[in-house]
């Protein structure tokens, strides 16, 4: 009865001891090491998926790396039913903007201090706010 007790402890402490890590490989530090990226949110669905068709992302889930937009100078999704353009304020670099015969109500240029020309013709702005 006592080696049984013995090989239950054991077994206990061997379990204990285990890694719960979700690197398969059990390494920690492996986990603390990954790059981290900066991402910037795109809410609308249709806007990301006009920077998804120019290669600019990769998949529709709601963000795009900043490095992946920040020296874009020039951005055409013109006619993409696009309603919301949050997240062109991280497009740091943009110079020219054509964004005409989309759904956007609100457009907010302040953050885009590079901005030369924005055509945005056909939507149905009721706010347009620029430097």
């Amino acid at each position: 009865m006592t080696r049984e007790i013995y090989l239950l402890l054991s077994l206990m402490l061997v379990f204990s001891s285990c890694s719960t890590d979700a690197d398969s490989s059990g390494n920690q530090d492996d986990l603390d090491n990954m790059p981290v990226f900066a991402m910037t949110a795109i809410p609308d669905a249709n806007f990301e998926q006009a920077l998804v068709d120019l290669n600019i992302d990769d998949e529709v889930d709601g963000f795009v790396r900043t490095s992946n937009i920040d020296d874009i100078e020039n951005l055409d999704i013109e006619d993409k039913g696009i309603a919301d353009l949050t997240g062109i304020q991280d497009f740091t670099a943009l110079v020219g903007l054509w964004v005409s015969r989309n759904e956007i109500t609100q457009l907010d240029l302040r953050q885009n201090t590079n901005l030369k020309f924005a055509f945005a013709s056909d939507n149905a702005l009721t706010s347009l706010q620029v430097a």
